[in-house]
């Protein structure tokens, strides 16, 4: 499916939903197509994607990290997770000790304080 603002909430909608298998990007590592875990493809033209860019509905500009490796901080069990493209993850629960961890202060997600790679909107922004 290509991309267009009129199907862009339903983009949003199917990831948070089913989460993301599959990004491809061009030799600009500038996002070209996404495909959800239930197999349905989403594609960005050269147009759509700086539309969307200059918008500001996309600020994804480069390659992003999905998967981040989070340390208990209490019991230091290590666990790669995928990260959330569209929300912040606010606490986790370890499941080794099972306590639940919350990120420090200033950060806005477990991913930037105890994971290997912050997450994606922070990725944006470096």
């Amino acid at each position: 499916m290509k991309v267009t603002l009129e199907n862009w909430n339903y983009l949003q909608q199917k990831v948070r939903e089913t989460g993301i298998q599959k990004s491809e990007y061009n030799s600009k590592d500038e996002l070209k197509a996404i495909t959800t875990k239930d197999g349905e493809r989403f594609e960005f033209s050269r147009e759509t994607f700086d539309q969307f860019k200059n918008a500001g509905l996309l600020k994804i500009g480069r390659r992003i990290e999905i998967r981040s490796t989070i340390t208990c901080p209490f019991c230091g069990t290590q666990k790669e997770e995928e990260m959330p493209l569209v929300a912040c993850l606010v606490y986790y629960e370890c499941t080794s000790c099972g306590k639940v961890i919350r990120p420090k202060t200033g950060d806005c997600c477990v991913f930037c304080s105890f994971g290997s790679i912050r997450c994606p909107s922070k990725q944006q922004t470096f």
